[in-house]
């Protein structure tokens, strides 16, 4: 009889354990890292910024071009499809837009036709303007 108290014991103890611990479920969304490069007339771009942004999630971010056309965005993004818009750099309040080369269909994500489905882990992307 004692032997069977301390089965039953042992059992509750390790039911208890379990459903403390959980099953290894993350603690939020799957996320992925992007970069990539874009490209004007097939040579690196570097005027602007990069825009991602995702109708479903309303999750986005915005990431200058380097000098050789790369971009890196430092912060993870959610997994899912995202609009993309390349955008001339940003400007003080009260000063005027500089001339841009950039296309006006890809400074709006409506117009760009540029997409990216983002996967956990690391992507990377390509945009020829």
């Amino acid at each position: 009889m004692l032997r069977i108290m301390q089965i039953h014991l042992m059992t509750g103890a390790c039911a208890v354990l379990l459903l403390t611990v959980g099953c290894g479920r993350s603690d939020g969304p799957e996320t992925g890292i992007v970069a990539g490069a874009v490209t004007f007339e097939g040579t690196p771009f570097s005027e602007g910024q990069v825009d991602f942004f995702s109708s479903s999630t309303g999750d986005g971010a915005m990431v200058p071009l380097a000098a050789d056309g790369t971009f890196a965005i430092d912060t993870p993004l959610r997994v899912g499809e995202y609009k993309v818009s390349v955008r001339p750099p940003s400007v003080i309040p009260g000063q005027p837009y500089p001339e841009s080369r950039i296309p006006k269909k890809y400074q709006r994500p409506s117009t760009s036709g540029l997409t990216v489905i983002v996967e956990k882990g690391k992507n990377t992307c390509q945009f020829d303007l």
